[in-house]
């Protein structure tokens, strides 16, 4: 895309991934030249003003239906002049190394097998040791949630010309690609970034960029359970290996033993409570 003298006009209204995604495109030595650069986080509600819907040039969006009223995809690409281009990116979402997960809006990293040990009335202390010392197979399907996931992305991917699910799904054994269930790591991140800058008339980023983007936001590797990594053969978590939360490296049983400790307490800020715990962690080392 090229407008002469003047910047062109691009608005972004996306998760965190957003923001990912913004740094790199900022990391192109001609993004600033070429471009000016709004941000609007679709999960924080944040409204999208007619006035830079109106000048805008290249809009990316995450899918958002409906139910979202005026911030749904279909509201705002209604406001959009027939000049721009708009370009629906993935909102990725891998829940496969943490089959455990679950959507809790008032718990952070919600766990359905420790949430369901405390549930029959044990103490943060055999909780621990069940989820640890038996076989998890047993007490929670392993299989369903990642199956429903994977089926809910492959839908979602039909809306994108961006297409990751495969390289994810033919490589994520081997390295980890994702921090958190939401959090894509450089090589996924590259995959949106590379058909943008495309689309912005830029060239590609080095690895080193990529690299960065990556470290500078490697705030919270989420702990994968050793019997998920031993039963999927993870080439990168095991029983000892020790993920880095908030600075703090820990092993899976350390993070649950704060998991059952914050729930033990009646606290729902989990995520400030690990903050807390790794910052006594690193200070006892």
């Amino acid at each position: 895309m090229r407008f002469g003298e003047r910047p062109g006009r691009l608005v972004i209204q996306a998760n965190c991934q957003g923001e990912l995604l913004l740094r790199l495109l900022r990391a192109s030595p001609g993004f600033d030249e070429a471009w000016r650069a709004e941000l609007y986080t679709n999960y924080r509600r944040q409204p999208v003003p007619d006035e830079s819907l109106a000048r805008c040039d290249l809009f990316l969006y995450q899918h958002l239906g409906p139910e979202w009223g005026e911030l749904s995809s279909a509201a705002l690409l209604d406001k959009l002049p027939r000049s721009a281009r708009a370009e629906c990116i993935p909102a990725m979402f891998f829940m496969h190394p943490w089959p455990l997960w679950c959507s809790d809006p008032d718990f952070d990293y919600s766990d359905r097998l420790l949430d369901a040990l405390l549930a029959r009335g044990l103490s943060p202390a055999e909780a621990l040791h069940m989820a640890l010392r038996t076989d998890i197979a047993k007490l929670a399907d392993l299989d369903e949630g990642p199956a429903r996931s994977l089926e809910m992305e492959r839908e979602k991917e039909e809306r994108t010309s961006i297409k990751y699910l495969d390289f994810v799904l033919a490589n994520w054994r081997e390295e980890q690609l994702f921090r958190t269930i939401n959090h894509p790591r450089s090589r996924v991140l590259r995959l949106v970034a590379e058909p943008v800058l495309g689309w912005l008339g830029l060239p590609p980023l080095p690895d080193s960029a990529y690299n960065a983007a990556d470290q500078a936001l490697a705030g919270l590797d989420l702990p994968v359970h050793p019997q998920v990594a031993e039963r999927e053969k993870l080439a990168w978590a095991g029983r000892e290996t020790r993920f880095n939360v908030y600075g703090a490296p820990m092993t899976y049983e350390r993070f649950a033993f704060h998991y059952l400790a914050c729930k033990e307490a009646g606290e729902t800020d989990f995520d400030a409570w690990l903050r807390v715990a790794a910052r006594r962690e690193t200070a006892s080392q």
